[in-house]
Parts: C-alpha cells; structure tokens; sequence
C-alpha cells in the first residue's frame, strides 16, 4: 500500500497561514492505481515523432469510498524538431496535445458518475548543448 502524511492547515488572520505535514503512515488501502505505459517515439533525420498511451487502474478503495478513484487514460502525440546550430548543440521546436480521460471523476448533484475529459497542448523551444 501507499503511504500518505496527515496535513495541519493553520490561518493566522487574512494573509498568513502556516502548513504542517505530519510523518509518512501506511493506508489501509493503495491509493495509487497499478499504471501501464507505452512511449513509442519515431526519428526521421531531425523530426522526431512521439506517442504516448497511459492507463491507470483503479485503486482498491472500496466504490463508495471518497478515496475511491476509477483510473483513466491518457493518450497524446507529439513532434520535436531538432535544428544543429553549432557542433552537437541544437535548438528543438516541439509541440504536443494530450487527451486525458478520468473514469466516473466527478459526481453530480444526483449522485450519479460522469467522466472528466481534458486537453492538454504544450508548446516549447529548447537548445541543447551537446560536449
């Protein structure tokens, strides 16, 4: 089972607060999901094409526990180019999207389960310094 560490939230007037957080202790249950991961990346030359699937298990909270948590997916793609400026040092363009799935995360006033779906795209610039 995992381990969680208790959490002492303390507010001193409008703008100050102190946080604790107390010693590591085992759960009675494991609140992390067993996770799959597939990363698969192709290279052509200087364009690198990335792809990602994850699933996350449910944990072994009993259903109608708050700590329950159903799992989810998240699936996402992805190029990175790589431009050589000097020697072994490059300037990489990449960008990426991300489709993430929570299974029956969020529960309506009915007490009824929906998914959350959420997507993610990233954009970014790097230089890499090869030696």
């Amino acid at each position: 089972p995992s381990q969680r560490s208790a959490i002492t939230f303390v507010s001193f007037g409008l703008y100050g607060f102190s946080v604790t957080y107390g010693p590591l202790a085992q759960e009675t249950h494991n609140s992390r999901g067993p996770r799959l991961y597939l990363n698969p990346s192709f290279t052509v030359k200087d364009l690198t094409f990335l792809l990602k699937a994850s699933y996350v298990m449910p944990n072994d909270y009993p259903v109608d526990s708050f700590d329950r948590d159903n799992g989810g997916w998240l699936l996402g793609v992805g190029p990175i180019w790589s431009i050589l400026t000097r020697g072994k040092s490059s300037v990489q363009l990449s960008a990426s999207y991300e489709k993430i799935i929570l299974l029956n995360g969020l529960y309506s006033a009915s007490g009824a389960t929906a998914d959350l779906l959420m997507d993610v795209f990233q954009f970014g610039i790097n230089y890499k310094v090869g030696f």
